[in-house]
């Protein structure tokens, strides 16, 4: 491995607009299961293939020459494609009836499009996160002793250190309050599982005493039946709205009526959920 390089040139401009892609191709179905109200599963899925569509169509555009609006660019593209890819992880799990162990791809899905949100408001702290590849990849490699790789600059920060900073944290609260994308008590609870941490334990454990007899729907589901899934399917439709917006937005892409098509319908199902309290949380047990 004596003669092995890194690149450092490829990390430090990273992206992947300005490219010539082939055109795109490839369906999708909703996935096996019918846990959750289809309606919102399907719109759900709508949402994340145009959004996985949208990311295909803004590699077209050029690179930009600012290094902000380039951190800009390729941040929200970069980051349009993981919540699409996280949503359908998401849908995916949860049509089965795993509502449990889906809650964190819920989480990843609304930190993902709360950075992509953040990184099209505050362009200097996109840049900066753009600028932490080449400090990440420098600390990793740094655990190889490689003869011919640099060694990470002292005081140089990496990503999670930059989004820690007084700056990004005042820019996460301002897009949690005008976007709610991701309360605290979301993002504590809906790691649970995951990490396997003690309250999921108590949580799964209290489940299996109380169970009738489908053991798998006792470990997997959330109560109540019926009522959280449609509420956490709701909120991955507007987390994708989201995104989906924001990357059409950011790159003039022509969606047509699509996007109004998708908020008319979600919009019509939270009147609908209004009037009928069907997803009334006031009675639901305390997480």
């Amino acid at each position: 491995m004596h003669g092995w390089t890194l690149d450092l040139d490829r990390i430090r401009n990273w992206g992947c607009t300005g490219v010539t892609a082939p055109a795109q191709t490839g369906a999708y179905e909703l996935p096996p299961g019918i846990n959750g109200d289809r309606d919102r599963r399907e719109l759900l899925a709508s949402a994340f293939v145009s959004l996985y569509s949208a990311v295909g169509s803004a590699q077209a555009m050029p690179r930009q020459d600012d290094p902000e609006r380039n951190a800009v660019h390729q941040m929200v593209v970069s980051s349009a494609a993981l919540a699409a890819s996280e949503a359908e992880s998401y849908l995916t799990l949860v049509s089965a009836g795993l509502e449990a162990p889906a809650s964190v791809h819920l989480r990843s899905l609304a930190e993902t499009v709360r950075r992509l949100v953040i990184c099209r408001e505050s362009p200097e702290l996109a840049l900066e996160l753009y600028r932490t590849a080449e400090t990440e990849w420098l600390r990793i490699v740094a655990r190889w002793n490689l003869p011919n790789v640099p060694r990470p600059h002292e005081g140089d920060q990496n990503m999670r250190e930059v989004e820690r900073t007084p700056e990004f944290r005042k820019a996460k609260a301002d897009v949690q309050a005008s976007y709610h994308v991701l309360d605290d008590l979301e993002w504590a609870m809906w790691s649970k599982r995951t990490h396997g941490d003690i309250y999921a334990l108590v949580d799964v454990s209290q489940k299996l005493s109380a169970r009738g007899g489908d053991v798998h729907a006792a470990i997997n589901g959330e109560m109540p039946v019926g009522r959280f899934v449609n509420a956490h399917v709701m909120r991955a439709i507007g987390l994708c709205l989201l995104a989906l917006g924001s990357i059409v937005e950011e790159f003039e892409i022509q969606v047509g009526s699509l996007f109004a098509d998708f908020s008319e319908r979600y919009e019509a199902m939270q009147n609908r959920d209004q009037e009928s309290g069907a997803l009334t949380v006031a009675d639901m047990p305390l997480p």
